[in-house]
């Protein structure tokens, strides 16, 4: 069986660990790599060490968006495929024609190290009054508390630099097209750029998360949590993890509308104690991952984790460099009731699945649903088991891979040698 050589193994490590270390907070906020006009008009664009973000709002009817890219355009790729978009390009400048909200990525010249993250989005109607307002500009808030009955509005252009905490209180809403930038947080506090803690009734929508050196979002016992229209962009220079969002022991979760791009998990279901994540419904993401961790990771680290009443649909998984796309893992694991259904993989380079299940785990109804894996490059590995005999429960139906249909489990166990990793791990930054 071929196998990748000790000196590639060198590199590839190598250059992650020289990633690893080279972290430096940074108070740029905007970038210039790539210049774009909504509608006639100049607007900022956000920049991550991943990639950019172009968040703006639309009108009825057509909207152009013009972004000027820094050389000649020769081809484009839009990551999820979207049918009521319309591009010409224009040496280099790629003009989009937009009717409806949307999130996507913006891949031009096949460049995966710096891609525009774009979220189109309808402004937000019947927004509550607003009991805490931060207008445009930088704000420092170091660690932001709020208490109950509180409506945060975070106005465009505003950047708050800090942590924003939601613990034991209820009733809060957090809403705009304003951002929350982790610079200002200590790589060792170990804090997220949002923290609903012991919090219930809650909505946050609208906003961005950027460049927090641990969690972007987390949610830990926390119940009735409503997230939507959310951005995120992460910083691939870190020690630490940044995921997208982590949920811990929390209930009747509702995520819609999530776009994301980090050098951790996307998304990931944890566990701190015994009490159940339940009726979890995440629905309309699209996910872009680094060179490490998983996109949706079970488990992993969590030993005892508890999942009842699960749902993921029409996930878009634009690229994931190392990881798994899917990734279940973990001692003395519980589940009663998931499934993934819809999930489309345009680019998965080291694996698509990976269940490694340990000991005293409880698989109940767990469905993997009309999976599609359509990437020009083949997966390093596109499914392992380990501990089959705790996989009972476990079952995936309408599985294709690369045009493939996949009619049994067995004919998941491919390897495809042919592996591409672009010869290196690139670090480049605009």
């Amino acid at each position: 069986m071929t196998s990748l050589s000790n000196k590639g193994l060198f590199l590839i490590f190598g250059l992650i660990f020289c990633q690893v270390w080279a972290y430096a907070q940074s108070d740029k906020f905007y970038t210039d790599y790539y210049q774009v006009k909504v509608n006639g008009q100049a607007q900022e664009v956000y920049y991550g060490r991943p990639g950019a973000l172009l968040s703006t709002e639309i009108s009825e009817g057509t909207n152009q968006i013009d972004v000027q890219y820094p050389g000649e355009i020769l081809e484009v790729e839009i990551i999820p495929q979207l049918a009521h978009i319309e591009q010409e390009i224009q040496g280099n400048v790629l003009r989009l024609e937009v009717k409806e909200a949307c999130q996507f990525f913006l891949k031009i010249n096949g460049n995966y190290v710096y891609p525009l993250m774009v979220a189109v989005e309808q402004p937000i109607h019947s927004p509550p009054k607003a009991t805490l307002t931060f207008e445009a500009g930088v704000h420092q808030v170091g660690e932001l508390r709020l208490a109950s009955n509180t409506r945060l509005h975070l106005k465009r252009g505003a950047i708050l630099k800090g942590t924003v905490v939601v613990e034991d209180v209820h009733n809060v809403h957090i809403f705009g097209a304003g951002l929350i930038h982790g610079s200002a947080i200590a790589e060792s506090s170990g804090r997220a750029g949002l923290l609903i803690k012991n919090a219930r009734e809650v909505i946050v929508e609208g906003i961005s998360l950027i460049d927090a050196p641990h969690q972007h979002m987390v949610l830990k016992n926390a119940e009735e949590i409503r997230l939507r229209n959310i951005k995120v962009l992460g910083n691939r220079e870190l020690r630490m993890g940044d995921d997208a969002l982590e949920i811990f022991n929390s209930k009747g979760v509702k995520v819609t509308h999530l776009i994301s791009n980090t050098r951790n998990n996307s998304i990931a279901f944890m566990s701190e104690n015994e009490m159940p994540s339940q009726d979890i419904q995440v629905d309309q993401a699209v996910f872009w991952k680094g060179d490490y961790g998983n996109v949706i990771e079970v488990g992993y680290l969590a030993e005892g984790i508890h999942l009842k009443d699960v749902s993921l649909r029409n996930i878009y998984i634009a690229h994931c460099l190392a990881g798994a796309a899917v990734a279940i893992q973990g001692k003395e694991m519980k589940i009663e009731g998931m499934k993934l259904e819809n999930v489309q993989i345009y680019d998965s380079r080291l694996m698509l699945y990976n269940i490694q299940l340990e000991e005293s785990c409880q698989l109940r109804q767990v469905l993997l649903k009309d999976h599609e894996y359509s990437g020009a490059i083949p997966a390093y590995s596109v499914f392992q088991l380990g501990r089959p005999e705790n996989a009972a429960g476990f079952s995936m139906e309408g599985i294709s891979y690369r045009g493939n249909v996949v009619r049994q489990l067995d004919d998941l166990y491919v390897k495809s040698w042919d592996f591409d990793w672009n010869s290196s791990l690139p670090a480049l930054t605009p």
